[in-house]
């Protein structure tokens, strides 16, 4: 008999996301020149690596789209694999890691409780700062982003687990 091991998000989450913070970002930029722009006027070069991008299998309701009423395939569940962009930089001389993930991709929401963002910003580092200034501060005074405001982990809910990467 072969035994099975599940990963335990909810046992993981509070190792992962402790000493973090998420920034929810707003802007109208695409994600490429969301980072040509970061590292432009504050020097953080990010970098995307598809094999890191967020994988997350969406159910659509029960109409599998073939049309043939009275057989088994009549009340099928869609599922669509839905690959979300993740960008990191690490930070010189530390093990600190910035992530930016894409919300939204193809009407589908990485974070659904957060929808009015386009991007997050994971810090692996609560109290990281640029010239004695947090991140946060830095990152409004950029004229392409039209907010940056902090979020709270523990009140997103299960969706964050979509953050573990």
């Amino acid at each position: 008999m072969v035994k099975q091991q599940l990963l335990a998000l909810e046992s993981i989450d509070t190792f992962y996301f402790n000493d973090c913070q998420l920034l929810g970002l707003q802007t109208k930029l695409g994600a490429t020149q969301l980072c040509y722009i970061l590292e432009a006027q504050l020097g953080l070069a990010f970098q995307r690596k598809l094999t890191n991008d967020v994988a997350i299998n969406f159910t659509s309701g029960t109409d599998s789209g073939l049309g043939v009423t009275g057989t088994l395939f009549e009340n099928v569940a869609v599922e669509e694999l839905v690959h979300f962009p993740l960008y990191e930089h690490q930070l010189s001389f530390s093990d600190v890691h910035i992530y930016i993930y894409q919300n939204e991709r193809g009407g589908y929401f990485l974070i659904p409780e957060q929808k009015q963002f386009q991007y997050f910003m994971l810090i692996q580092d609560e109290c990281l700062e640029l010239a004695s200034q947090p991140l946060q501060n830095w990152i409004n005074q950029i004229p392409d982003i039209q907010a940056c405001k902090i979020i709270d982990i523990e009140g997103l809910g299960k969706s964050k687990e979509n953050l573990i990467i």
